[in-house]
């Protein structure tokens, strides 16, 4: 498989980052979808696949903040445990698909992102009960 440039990865984890801001807004205008789906998840996690872990990063960083800042979702309270966890789902999905290789394509891409969900569900959840929130936010969450 080729290498894509450095362009095209840009462009991919612009147009990522810009779902961030979209995908939410439309989720949001139905019912409860938005709370049970977590759409700014998908796209953070697909640039760190396709371009992988530095614009993984940059994507989890950038596309909720400017979400927050467009569209108010997510509220500030939410936004730097936010931001953490989906720096770390990107930058753990791309290391992920650069090590993981088991031949089978389907395979590959559930264990990078199911190792890349709990890595940044872990990651979020020190953070929560570290800085962001100590003492209120216990074991009794997981």
């Amino acid at each position: 498989m080729q290498k894509m440039s450095y362009v095209k990865r840009s462009i991919i984890t612009a147009a990522c980052v810009a779902l961030c801001v979209i995908l939410p807004m439309a989720f949001h205008s139905i019912q409860n979808a938005g709370s049970i789906l977590s759409p700014m998840h998908i796209p953070v996690l697909l640039c760190g696949l396709i371009c992988g872990p530095a614009f993984g990063l940059l994507s989890g960083l950038v596309g909720p903040l400017l979400s927050s800042l467009f569209t108010g979702m997510p509220p500030m309270a939410y936004l730097p445990p936010m931001i953490i966890e989906l720096a770390v789902y990107g930058l753990v999905a791309g290391l992920m698909i650069s090590l993981i290789r088991t031949k089978k394509l389907y395979v590959d891409l559930y264990l990078c992102l199911v190792i890349a969900m709990i890595a940044g569900r872990i990651v979020a959840g020190i953070a929560m009960a570290l800085i962001f929130v100590p003492g209120s936010y216990s074991m009794a969450v997981w």
